[in-house]
């Protein structure tokens, strides 16, 4: 990043075969810390990957149930007001 890079190290550097192994040993050094600091925390990478899968389904979950009491709501509303409307479907859909 801090020069540029002509067509020929550019597509070294994209295959892993750039020339700043230095700079790459030193990352390389600090996501291994990372990895051995959120373990040594408790970190568990199916838990975290279930959550995040669950806050996700529960979240579109919520939203079509939101969004069919809205249309029931004013599907009920054009009842009491005498005008009968064709109820309109909507789909659950449990992907994000």
């Amino acid at each position: 990043m801090k020069s540029a890079q002509n067509d020929a190290q550019q597509a070294a550097k994209s295959k892993g075969d750039g020339d700043s192994a230095h700079h790459r040993d030193g990352v390389d050094a600090a996501s291994v810390k990372h990895a051995a600091d959120r373990v040594a925390s408790g970190f568990e990478l199916g838990n975290e990957s279930i959550d995040q899968s669950l806050t996700e389904a529960v979240s579109s979950f919520a939203n079509a149930v939101e969004q069919n009491l809205r249309i029931l709501a004013n599907e009920k509303a054009a009842q009491c007001r005498g005008r009968k409307r064709q109820p309109r479907q909507v789909p659950i859909s449990l992907d994000p």
